[in-house]
């Protein structure tokens, strides 16, 4: 049989697809120098979330028009800049280094999905870790742009090769005008050394300059920690335009994975020997939840709790733990669920008992989730807690995913994938949303309402303007330690927001009024946040006048304070 009539084997390795490397263009220096530009007057000369808020816009259109690729991953591309949006409008409103950090995770998410990749957390980090590596091989790559531009003007009937006339010429003509200035200003220097008289006039005539236009000057040189920013700030993006690592992480162990699925679907069933450790395993844990879920209902479901009732054991460790069962049930019906019990003609049973085991997982996640809420009830809504939520979410998620992976018969390198990413989402969910103004919104209610019992957290916590704003109902409630108590925490922010910087210390801070540096400072530094607490205290300057008219703001907030920590 000639070697054209031999079978093809359909699960053979392809030949290897390497995508070739983009040309060099002048697009990426151009948007590198744009970046850096953007950088130094809206972060470096003029500082605040603002203004990192604007850089992170800028960039959209940098990476978009930068890019050496041609094809795009258009949609992913509208999604990552949606985000970039509501990122830098959370820095607009109340700025926080967390929300930074997620515009420059998401900035390397936009570069991925411009070289027309999928967005996976850990191609992501990549990404960034390999960005100086990448920028000093786009800057050799652009050796070819310049060669080619010298190919260009030197016309196409003449192409200057490397030991052409023509070829030389073009490449000394730079050094026919840098060798005679830099010589020409050395012999200067050293004449001008060897007479003080004329150095002391240059000197005098230098100084009259400086006084002159030293501001200007020193606004245009850049310092060396200025120029370091410069070289690193251009590298990143040339790293994040032009990547080293063109494939993702985890595509070497997804190709085996489907490989082996498709031997797997095209070989006759078998038998595997581990369908009775399986069948029996999901047996056990089926028993045990169903044996623990009704304990875990009758008894906390219906928050009739006894006087001196533990609810941080409950609340707390006890949620943590059942967190943590969830999080052990994911790995282990992850792990169940591969290799050879795929092929089992048995397999459909021990399906169904993982579809039963999934919805008592599910069920756990309600427990959690209670657990948490009677916390709630008890005495509010706290930061912690709201991120306990979130951490709920992000496990129920990935047991979700796991779900979803034996359903659609898929491998461990797509799981890791979809429970990364479904993680990344809720971090950056828990970066972006104003918590402190969603939790106190909640407490604010309660306590209207006649429960007072929040107070706790109200009087005794850490809040920043957003959580502030929520307070504004309490201003007017009839007990007076209360509303004295919120108008002392207001007064004493606005006091804190007119300090120097300094001596600010709250989360979400901003720059006082009095030492922001012109119009660009105040743009860059504007926070709208800050904007509607000084309205809502202009709209209550009487109602505060007349709550802290015999009584100094740090006692009325310490009162409030003790006040609340009987319900602690």
């Amino acid at each position: 049989m000639s070697s054209a009539e031999e079978p093809v084997d359909p699960f053979a390795d392809p030949p290897p697809a390497v995508a070739p490397d983009p040309p060099a263009t002048l697009r990426e220096p151009l948007a590198a120098l744009a970046a850096v530009t953007l950088f130094d007057l809206l972060i470096y000369r003029t500082g605040g979330y603002a203004s990192a808020g604007l850089f992170l816009l800028g960039c959209v259109p940098l990476i978009a028009l930068g890019s050496p690729f041609r094809g795009a991953n258009w949609r992913g591309f509208a999604i990552v800049a949606g985000l970039l949006v509501l990122t830098a409008a959370r820095l607009a409103w109340l700025g926080w280094g967390g929300a930074v950090l997620a515009g420059v995770v998401l900035l390397a998410a936009l570069a991925l999905t411009r070289s027309g990749r999928r967005v996976w957390t850990l191609d992501v980090a990549v990404l960034w870790l390999q960005t100086l590596p990448a920028a000093a091989a786009a800057v050799l790559n652009s050796r070819h742009l310049l060669r080619r531009e010298s190919d260009r003007k030197s016309g196409p009937d003449v192409p200057p090769s490397a030991g052409s006339d023509e070829g030389t010429r073009h490449a000394a003509r730079p050094w026919s005008v840098l060798l005679p200035v830099a010589a020409g200003l050395a012999f200067a220097g050293l004449f001008l050394l060897a007479n003080p008289d004329l150095k002391a006039t240059v000197g005098e005539w230098a100084a009259r300059v400086s006084a002159r236009f030293g501001d200007a000057i020193r606004w245009i040189v850049p310092g060396p920690g200025q120029t370091f920013l410069w070289v690193f700030v251009g590298g990143a993006a040339l790293g994040l335009l032009r990547p080293l690592v063109r494939e993702s992480l985890l595509d070497p162990l997804a190709t085996l994975e489907d490989r082996e699925r498709d031997r797997r679907r095209a070989s006759a069933p078998a038998e595997s020997i581990a369908y009775p450790a399986v069948r029996n395993t999901l047996l056990v844990v089926v028993g045990v939840f169903a044996a623990y879920l009704p304990f875990e209902f009758l008894t906390l479901w219906r928050r009739d709790f006894p006087a001196g009732f533990y609810y941080a054991g409950y609340a707390h460790e006890g949620a943590a733990w059942l967190t943590v069962a969830l999080a052990t049930a994911t790995a282990l019906l992850s792990a169940l669920f591969r290799g050879s019990l795929l092929a089992d003609p048995r397999a459909d049973r021990v399906r169904r008992l993982a579809w039963i085991w999934s919805g008592l997982n599910f069920l756990l996640v309600a427990a959690v989730c209670n657990r948490l809420l009677i916390y709630v009830d008890f005495n509010g809504l706290s930061r912690l807690r709201v991120v306990g939520f979130l951490g709920i979410a992000a496990v129920a998620g990935g047991f979700a995913a796991v779900v979803a992976k034996i359903a659609r018969d898929r491998g461990f390198a797509w799981l890791v994938r979809r429970q990364l990413r479904i993680a990344a989402l809720v971090v950056l969910l828990g970066l972006l949303a104003p918590i402190d103004w969603i939790a106190h919104s909640y407490n604010a209610g309660r306590v209207s309402g006649g429960d007072p019992a929040p107070l706790a957290l109200i009087g005794n916590h850490e809040i920043d303007l957003g959580g502030l704003l929520a307070l504004e109902p309490l201003l007017h409630n009839k007990n007076p330690t209360i509303a004295r108590g919120v108008a002392g925490r207001m007064t004493l922010a606005v006091d804190a927001l007119d300090r120097p910087l300094s001596a600010y210390r709250t989360r979400g801070s901003i720059p006082p009024a009095t030492e922001r540096s012109g119009p660009p400072g105040r743009l860059g530094r504007f926070q709208l946040a800050e904007v509607q607490f000084r309205r809502m205290l202009a709209r209550n300057r009487d109602r505060i006048g007349e709550l802290l008219a015999d009584r100094n703001a740090a006692e009325a907030a310490e009162k409030l304070a003790d006040y609340g920590m009987r319900w602690w």
